[in-house]
């Protein structure tokens, strides 16, 4: 059965002790599910605007004309909760006067019952982090009068790295998927980085990889070295007083993408300094063996989940 150990009983396996055990058809087994690891607080899609219905419909209870002019970034008027003319929402006459049908996703979930902008958009919830991991006596919007450090999910309970403009953090440096502990590696350690136009090689590919050369140092340019750099920073006290930091799983990373915009798809008022074209290493390889060398990556610029190969260069940011 997936997903379950098959044990055999324990008469049949004291029975094994004192005799040969064969495959009789006496046997009986049980199967135990292996132990359910904590799953991350799920976040919210960050969805607060409604689209509208402009068709015109007669017969099933709207009996409405539709302008056809079609919107999707008004404001939610109502949290209806089904689709009627009695409990739907309705755009102002500015906007052409259509309905606004129930069921939408900004109705729902945190961002309609935990939309407070003091703390981030919608029903997202964020504290930012001084360098030694505190939160910022004085909260503001603008990085460049009072910067901040790291940045602390409410939901989730995870703190994200900060990107900077110069120094090793800097927010245009980017590596090639690297791990080389043998596990969770999804088959296939990647590419490390090894000097200027040199890099150990993939486990199941040959050829020469020039690897990324686009980070502060020309030796250090995969994921497994810029993490073992951040947690050795600041004389060995890491980032934010933090030395576990890693690199994010795909569903952590994805935590943080903000679907009601793009370019960047990410509340910027707490993650500053992000080219919005950045796509981001997850910690997540692709499970087919076949394609063991791609791991999955986060475009920021919409949000979108992709599969890149180990060799290729994107950026990261840790989390712990």
């Amino acid at each position: 059965m997936p997903g379950h150990i098959k044990t055999r009983s324990l008469p049949v396996l004291l029975a094994c002790l004192l005799s040969a055990c064969g495959g009789s058809s006496s046997e009986t087994f049980f199967t135990t599910t292996p132990p359910i690891s904590t799953m991350l607080a799920i976040t919210d899609t960050g969805i607060s605007l409604c689209a509208d219905y402009a068709y015109t419909d007669t017969g099933t209870g709207y009996n409405v004309t539709g302008s056809t002019i079609h919107n999707n970034n008004l404001d939610c008027n109502t949290q209806a909760v089904v689709p009627t003319l009695a409990t739907d929402g309705f755009e102002t006459p500015t906007t052409g006067g259509d309905i606004i049908r129930g069921g939408q996703d900004a109705l729902y979930g945190l961002d309609a019952t935990n939309n407070n902008a003091t703390d981030g958009h919608a029903g997202f919830s964020y504290t930012q982090l001084d360098t030694n991991g505190n939160p910022l006596a004085i909260r503001s919007s603008d990085y460049s009068v009072t910067p901040w450090a790291c940045v602390k999910d409410n939901v989730t309970g995870l703190t994200w790295e900060v990107k900077t403009s110069d120094g090793l953090q800097h927010k245009d440096y980017r590596y090639t998927w690297y791990n080389s502990t043998n596990s969770n590696d999804g088959g296939e350690h990647g590419l490390g980085d090894t000097g200027f136009s040199t890099t150990t090689g993939l486990e199941s590919l040959s050829g020469n990889y020039t690897g990324s050369d686009q980070c502060e140092d020309f030796a250090r340019c995969d994921t497994e070295k810029y993490i073992a750099d951040i947690n050795a920073s600041n004389a060995g006290t890491g980032l934010c007083g933090s030395t576990n930091w890693r690199m994010p799983n795909r569903h952590e990373l994805l935590s943080i993408v903000n679907n009601n915009i793009t370019g960047p798809a990410i509340d910027t008022g707490y993650f500053p300094n992000l080219n919005p074209l950045s796509i981001y290493w997850t910690s997540s390889s692709l499970a087919d063996t076949n394609f063991r060398v791609y791991a999955w990556s986060i475009n920021f610029f919409d949000g979108s989940v992709n599969g890149d190969g180990k060799i290729q260069s994107r950026h990261i940011r840790l989390v712990h």
